[in-house]
């Protein structure tokens, strides 16, 4: 499996319709979440790994 870049899953996301969907992965654990969601745990997920590299 090829890991993608935050921005290649983001653009990815942003085509999608806004009824499909879309599961979350959280440990061994899947969630179920949003088009919005999706988005928003993305951008955490990659401010917080910027923050640790400074």
């Amino acid at each position: 499996m090829v890991k993608k870049s935050p921005e290649e899953v983001r653009k990815f996301l942003e085509t999608l319709p806004d009824d499909r969907r879309i599961y979350y992965q959280i440990g061994s654990l899947f969630v179920q979440v949003t088009k919005e969601e999706a988005l928003k745990l993305l951008k955490e997920a990659s401010s917080s790994k910027a923050k640790k590299e400074v």
